[in-house]
């Protein structure tokens, strides 16, 4: 078992470097240049940001409502994740997958710690649970 939370772990962290050093522009057709001749691609960070905060709002819908983490963690996943939000992305992340697990295994103490971990990330972070239309 932990050996597989390792693995996870790693394969997490390689994940998000590649999510960090690959972050296209919301427009890919209008790069900016500088420095001579080198394209330099501008992220609208702000709204990366935003767009980010609320994909994970709908995202975590289901769970806040139902407590159900079905395909939850799939969808975090698939998520564009702006460089200052990596952090929160990573323990979001880790969390559900303990849940995931915790509830596989039928472990109460490792469910309560993982609904804990959530529910501290949303205390941290209320953007996280809204009132989506």
């Amino acid at each position: 078992m932990r050996y597989r939370q390792l693995l996870l772990l790693l394969l997490l962290l390689s994940g998000i470097a590649g999510c960090a050093r690959f972050m296209p522009s919301a427009s890919p057709s209008e790069p900016s240049t500088s420095g001579g001749d080198r394209n330099t691609i501008v992220v609208d960070t702000a709204a990366l940001t935003a767009q980010y905060q609320h994909d994970v709002a709908v995202a975590l819908a289901p769970y806040w409502a139902t407590g159900m983490t079905t395909s939850v963690k799939d969808a975090v996943l698939e998520l564009r994740v702006p460089q200052d939000l990596l952090d929160v992305h990573f323990q979001l992340v880790l969390a559900l997958e303990q849940l995931e697990q915790a509830e596989a295994d039928d472990d109460e103490t490792r469910i309560a710690t993982a609904h804990n971990a959530l529910a501290q990330l949303q205390e941290a972070h209320s953007w996280m649970i809204q009132i989506i239309p």
